[in-house]
């Protein structure tokens, strides 16, 4: 008997050969279909997996949602704080006292705090080992000087950007710092100084260790 093969469509998407004799349309529809070869094709191929090459035992990789996303930001964002210099809080002379904001020797762009008048001159005669000591403690200065002109700044002039004051001179400056503030806090960052925290005073940021009372040796 001379046979034919005939490629369909079958269930779930497959390819299949169907055997037919070649006298076909003489044995009706029921004789052309006693043999047939299925060739897989797509997710029949495997019983039915929803998964492109789920058979190989690869599931195919979702996209990324719009939420996944913004959860993946926010990390990053979070990451950076972390990673970022922490505003001193801290006398470098009488370590873990609280400092005072209206007492600070500033040297070389870096303003450092104080708990007192008597620090004030034991960090003057050695601000590199001030700066040192709070580095020890994960703490750095704070800002002096207007990152653009590099001039004494006005605390009453800067521009808040993700949890970070950048202090500057002049109101000129403002517009400056708000056009570029990634680049403004990273010329800051490599200063070794620590802009404060957006909408806190230094003296409301409370250092871990307040020892109150203290003596000068």
């Amino acid at each position: 008997m001379n046979i034919k093969w005939i490629l369909g469509m079958g269930s779930m998407g497959a390819l299949v050969f169907f055997a037919q004799p070649a006298d076909a349309h003489h044995c009706g529809a029921a004789g052309g279909r006693d043999m047939q070869m299925t060739m897989a094709r797509g997710p029949a191929a495997c019983g039915g997996h929803a998964a492109e090459g789920a058979c190989h035992g690869h599931a195919k990789e979702k996209p990324q949602t719009a939420a996944t996303a913004v959860a993946n930001a926010g990390d990053a964002a979070e990451a950076a704080a972390e990673n970022a210099l922490k505003p001193q809080t801290t006398c470098p002379v009488m370590k873990g006292t609280a400092i005072n904001p209206d007492l600070y020797v500033d040297y070389e762009g870096k303003r450092i705090h104080v708990c007192c008048a008597g620090c004030d001159d034991v960090v003057k005669a050695d601000p590199e080992a001030a700066i040192a000591t709070l580095a020890e403690q994960g703490q750095a200065p704070r800002q002096a000087l207007c990152p653009i002109m590099n001039r004494p700044i006005d605390t009453e002039q800067y521009v808040d950007h993700e949890g970070q004051r950048i202090y500057v001179c002049c109101a000129g400056c403002v517009a400056r710092v708000e056009a570029a503030p990634e680049a403004v806090l990273e010329k800051l960052h490599e200063q070794g100084v620590a802009p404060a925290r957006a909408g806190v005073k230094p003296e409301a940021e409370k250092p871990a260790h307040d020892h109150g009372h203290h003596h000068h040796h």
